[in-house]
């Protein structure tokens, strides 16, 4: 989850999205994610395995071509490398706690 731009995502996005990362090695990483309410996370997928836990907001979460889905705070969220997945909040803001475990090195590809 690392820093996205205006000119990438837009400005909406961008003042409404942060991310601080609290560790970092050669095949791992966490950290922390906000999305702002009503803020859409555009398709993506990246080389590293992800999981995001949400801790406070219920979002909603798409992964591969399934519809979007609500996950509570507490539900344990599962990317393997590659799947493109994204997420969107309504009224309420969300943070997740995430971990990247795998390649690191290799660019996340926005999709949409």
């Amino acid at each position: 989850h690392h820093g996205h731009t205006e000119a990438e995502l837009g400005r909406k996005f961008v003042e409404n999205y942060g991310w601080t990362e609290i560790f970092h090695a050669d095949r791992l990483a966490c950290g922390f994610l906000v999305l702002g309410p009503r803020t859409a996370y555009p398709t993506h997928r990246q080389a590293a395995e992800e999981i995001c836990i949400p801790l406070a907001g219920t979002a909603f979460w798409q992964r591969g071509n399934r519809p979007f889905a609500p996950r509570p705070p507490g539900m344990i969220i599962h990317h393997p490398s590659w799947l493109p997945h994204a997420m969107r909040t309504s009224n309420d803001p969300l943070l997740a706690l995430y971990v990247w475990r795998g390649d690191l090195l290799e660019n996340r590809q926005v999709l949409g």
